[in-house]
């Protein structure tokens, strides 16, 4: 078989491939293939295993270490112009998570963290921020505001593994983390005061 019999082959295969997905895998093959991250091969290999164990291609791609997580959330990111986010224990939400019931959290797959910008504000690390129904749902249920961001299905799990687990340590590495962040402010305050020989005037 020569290599352009083959190509072609292939390309039908693909083409065959496209039209028996859903539009959201159909659209992540075409641009995998297109920025040459993954292989028709690899792309038929992926769907032979969706059809015989399920999932989305965006988990079977890394699963089948294709492409890592990072390095996809980064590609759909970029292609939605979508908000990422990583996964740190310190940053997860306590209030949020005490009003949001374990099985909306486990039903959507998602994490509320603390935003570094604005207080009210809850940051919904998730897999497919474009899905607003956790968004409206966890909006609701804490009366924040909710802004969805795109995170690794398996950062978010071992949090929530976590935090499930060791909730007090959790909450222990939140109040030092706090703790620290008050202490470099003051020891910030204490540089500018002596910087400006604000001290004597303020007394």
């Amino acid at each position: 078989m020569t290599k352009a019999l083959k190509d072609d082959i292939i390309k039908v295969l693909v083409s065959e491939y496209l039209e028996g997905i859903g539009m959201e895998d159909s659209r992540l093959a075409e641009i995998l293939l297109e920025k040459k991250l993954i292989t028709p091969p690899q792309l038929m290999n992926a769907r032979n295993l969706q059809k015989a164990t399920g999932g989305t291609l965006q988990q079977l791609v890394v699963k089948l270490n294709y492409i890592k997580q990072d390095q996809l959330n980064a590609l759909i990111a970029e292609e939605e112009n979508l908000h990422t986010v990583e996964i740190d224990l310190k940053r997860i939400h306590l209030k949020a998570m005490k009003k949001i019931p374990r099985k909306i959290i486990e039903k959507y797959h998602i994490l509320p963290l603390i935003s570094e910008d604005e207080e009210e504000l809850i940051i919904l690390a998730m897999e497919d921020p474009n899905n607003y129904q956790p968004v409206e749902e966890v909006q609701f249920l804490t009366g924040m505001r909710v802004e969805p961001a795109l995170a690794s299905r398996e950062g978010i799990t071992k949090a929530l593994n976590y935090y499930y687990n060791h909730p007090v340590e959790v909450e222990n590495l939140a109040k030092l983390d706090s703790a620290s962040s008050n202490l470099n402010i003051s020891m910030k305050l204490d540089q500018l005061f002596q910087d400006h020989n604000l001290k004597e005037i303020l007394k």
